[in-house]
């Protein structure tokens, strides 16, 4: 029997994510150009890997959820997730990993986009990429 460890599950995760980052940045420079025109594509890519980590601390493990994460965090915000109504929902252990991104999107009001947005980097003033 084929026994996988949880170091090479880690190992497998990381090197998705590096795909999963490029596929994001391009998709980012395709369709919200106003965001990253005029930054450098590795600082991009940067700030989309430490998203999928967060996601991943969120208990995101889907593909889908992980790319949508990674975009909202460079499209709302870099830290869309500290809103206190959606950092609620995404660590409550009572809602399961695979329904948190469809409930936060079921359930976010155009305010609470808003103050998402409103969140910025500690490092930085503005919600574009840093």
């Amino acid at each position: 029997m084929l026994r996988i460890r949880d170091a090479q599950l880690h190992a497998l995760d990381a090197v998705n994510d590096d795909k999963r980052a490029a596929a994001i940045v391009e998709r980012l420079y395709v369709e919200h150009p106003g965001r990253v025109v005029g930054h450098e594509r590795e600082q991009v890519r940067r700030r989309v890997a430490v998203a999928l980590q967060r996601a991943r601390a969120h208990g995101l493990h889907d593909d889908r959820d992980l790319r949508a994460f990674g975009l909202l965090s460079v499209v709302v915000s870099e830290r869309f997730d500290a809103h206190p109504p959606f950092q609620r929902l995404l660590s409550d252990p009572a809602v399961p990993a695979r329904a948190k991104l469809a409930r936060l999107f079921q359930e976010a009001t155009d305010a609470d986009w808003q103050a998402a947005a409103a969140l910025t980097s500690r490092s930085d003033s503005s919600h574009d990429v840093p």
